[in-house]
């Protein structure tokens, strides 16, 4: 039955077609606004995370309706960009002051938000994919299709990988129609393929949802909806952008908001301008990575580095036979792999193809409890620690001797630590730092400074919290270091520094490195092999040299 219903679905789905000559202003017989009102704008408005006592600086913003072209939101990590995209969805309760003005017909379903904050609400709802996407409208169908995520309707939402939630998240905030869809780094943990969709799919919502219609939708559904995109890589920043609000600098009480006319200016050019660090800040100065032989002094205090070491390690850190993964009819994972002593993998493959469910089966404590059948030994079946983690509530046990940074991994510690007072600096030093002053080390390597670490985890940005969370896997002086996509939510500055840490832990010290990425430009110079995965399978595994002679 449900191959009878994808089947009409896709069919359905095939005919839509092009139409032009509708009027952009009007939606459901009623004019719209007129192109010089705002659809939403902040008056002087300093925002405010919900509990917390601190505010930004006054923020003034404008954002017109559909058809005045697109916005483009840019700043540093922790400069306050999602905290500002989220008070324009959740309104005046994030206000500490000043102004938050709507217009008149502002309702529930005016905007759309697409956000590590909607994902991590996706999971806790749970369900299947279905389910999540609501009401199946014609608009709805369509996307599912061009998503591919058809063959995917019945499956449990916490049975898709990261980039599959994402493009369910796209395919439901467009599917509303509405007046106002903020993408805050809507392409993270998106392959390739998916992210030329996703740039496609914008053009053409600034250029007029409309324009792509399935055959019988009325015409409510060419209601034009207006883009504010928060992102920091330049390739994501299409043409029909034209307004740029750059958060960052100084001003009264914090981080000021300037907003101009992009008048023709290059995406690389708007990032490079918005990632300068603020005038008088000594950024810059006395930053240099770890030297080798810190990295060795802190690998053989907990016992991961020099000649003993290596001896008691075993020569396959992680010996996978015929290990499988499977959730109702889908396989999730077919593998038989192997990583040796000195060895560092690239996991590539395309979303779905079960990079994320071989991250999580390395790195948690019990393997079974995750569907996994077969074998797999990791670290010669190390013994694992159930009382790990932050306080606040446990979460799930990892491997001794493994160092686990994923999306999986931030969206269950942010979830676990909403609300809480717990300090960044006390995650940092939970989760089993390898010897006293790990987690000062890792923090100095990633240049998370001593304010940072005194807030609340809550409180930081989505960037922060994963820079954090990287300190906390490199303050264990792994054996085995697992990183799925360690630089979601980052800026360049930080994307830099990550890899280079990266890059110098693994030419000092005794670890193996298991490392997922979509993005090209962020695989280390140190990997020297790479598992491509299509389908839960192996496709290629075998020297990086090799492998990029082929492809």
């Amino acid at each position: 039955m449900r191959k009878d219903l994808l089947s009409r679905l896709n069919t359905r789905l095939c005919g839509f077609t092009h139409t032009s000559g509708l009027d952009p202003w009007t939606v459901r017989g009623r004019p719209r606004l007129s192109s010089s009102s705002a659809l939403v704008a902040l008056d002087r408005a300093r925002l405010s995370f919900p509990g917390s006592s601190s505010s930004t600086a006054p923020l003034d913003l404008s954002i017109g309706p559909a058809g005045t072209g697109g916005h483009v939101l840019l700043g540093r990590n922790g400069t306050g960009k999602s905290l500002l995209s989220g008070a324009l969805v959740h309104g005046e309760g994030w206000l500490a002051g000043g102004a938050l003005h709507r217009h008149a017909d502002w309702r529930a379903r005016s905007v759309s938000q697409v956000s590590f904050e909607s994902h991590e609400a996706l999971v806790a709802e749970g369900g299947t994919v279905f389910h999540a996407v609501g009401h199946m409208s014609a608009a709805a169908k369509f996307l599912i299709v061009r998503f591919g995520l058809y063959r995917l309707l019945y499956r449990p939402v916490d049975a898709i990988s990261t980039g599959e939630i994402r493009k369910l998240l796209l395919a439901r905030a467009l599917a509303t129609r509405p007046e106002l869809l903020l993408l805050d780094n809507p392409y993270d943990g998106l392959d390739a393929p998916s992210r030329a969709v996703v740039l496609d799919l914008l053009s053409t919502t600034l250029r007029g949802f409309g324009q792509l219609l399935v055959q019988g939708v009325d015409a409510a559904a060419t209601a034009r909806t207006q883009v504010l995109l928060v992102t920091h890589r330049p390739e994501e920043i299409v043409d029909e952008i034209t307004t740029v609000h750059t958060i960052g600098g100084e001003g009264e009480g914090g981080a000021a908001l300037t907003s101009s006319a992009r008048a023709g200016r290059a995406a690389a050019e708007l990032v490079d301008r918005a990632m300068l660090p603020p005038s008088g800040s000594g950024e810059g100065t006395g930053l240099a990575g770890p030297s080798a032989e810190e990295v060795r002094r802190l690998w053989r205090a907990a016992g991961g580095g020099g000649a003993a070491a290596s001896a008691r390690t075993p020569i396959a850190l992680v010996e996978a036979d015929g290990l499988r993964v499977h959730r109702d009819e889908a396989r999730l994972l077919d593998l038989s792999w192997r990583v040796r002593r000195g060895e560092h993998w690239l996991v590539a493959g395309g979303n779905g193809a079960g990079k994320s469910t071989l991250s999580r089966l390395l790195a948690v404590a019990d393997a079974a409890a995750h569907g996994a059948e077969g074998r797999l030994e990791v670290l010669g079946g190390s013994p694992s620690r159930a009382a790990n983690g932050p306080p606040g509530g446990r979460l799930r046990a990892l491997r001794d001797g493994v160092g686990w940074v994923s999306t999986e991994r931030h969206l269950e510690l942010s979830a676990r630590l909403a609300g809480s007072s717990t300090r960044a600096a006390e995650v940092l030093g939970s989760f089993g730092a390898a010897a006293e002053g790990g987690a000062a080390a890792a923090a100095r390597w990633l240049a998370l400074p001593a304010p940072l670490l005194a807030r609340p985890f809550c409180a930081l940005s989505q960037g922060e919290q994963k820079l954090v969370l990287l300190g906390t896997a490199l303050a264990r002086a792994p054996a085995l270091l697992v990183l799925d996509e360690p630089c979601q939510g980052l800026d360049p500055p930080s994307r830099r520094r990550v890899l280079d840490v990266v890059q110098r832990v693994c030419a000092a010290a005794e670890v193996a490195l298991v490392f997922v990425t979509h993005h090209r430009d962020e695989v280390p110079p140190c990997v020297t092999h790479v598992l491509h995965l299509e389908g839960g399978a192996a496709k290629y595994a075998g020297e990086r040299a090799e492998y990029e002679a082929r492809s």
